[in-house]
């Protein structure tokens, strides 16, 4: 019997000096997504305030609403972010410029989660959903985006 007591003192004691901490998932702050290929790159760097698309030629952003922005933070919900350098892309066709390079980053306060290089238009299918907004985007800055000018 005093041996179940003291199990379970010690069980008690070091609970309360070693307690078990839940990890927090930090929030997103940026996510940024990149494409390039023989003919130039084009950046994009996507926040709760803004979204700006740079290329060699021009430099142009739109604002982000929250709904756009609550959109982007549901998909990047669904994906294992320390997994995601470890996704495969699909197919290959970049190897011999038969697509463009694409890759996405999501950045946090004290991480940085990066993708492997993928085919435009053809991500991990992890990634599917986040690349369909980014899109998006990407196509609201070039058809409606303001210059950005620092």
């Amino acid at each position: 019997m005093k041996r179940i007591a003291l199990v379970i003192l010690s069980l008690i004691i070091s609970s309360h000096l070693y307690p078990q901490k839940k990890a927090a998932k930090e929030p997103v702050t940026v996510i940024q997504f990149e494409l390039f290929g023989r003919r130039g790159r084009t950046e994009m760097m996507i926040t709760s305030e803004f979204a700006i698309s740079k290329s060699r030629s021009e430099k142009k952003f739109i604002p982000m609403t929250a709904d756009k922005w609550n959109a982007l933070l549901t998909a990047v919900n669904h994906i294992d972010l320390p997994g995601l350098q470890k996704l495969k892309a699909p197919t290959s066709r970049r190897d011999v410029d038969g697509a463009l390079h694409c890759r996405i980053l999501i950045c946090t306060k004290n991480e940085k989660y990066e993708s492997q290089y993928f085919d435009s238009g053809i991500p991990m299918k992890q990634l599917q959903a986040l690349y369909d907004k980014i899109e998006a985007i990407r196509s609201a800055i070039k058809d409606d985006g303001d210059d950005w000018k620092e």
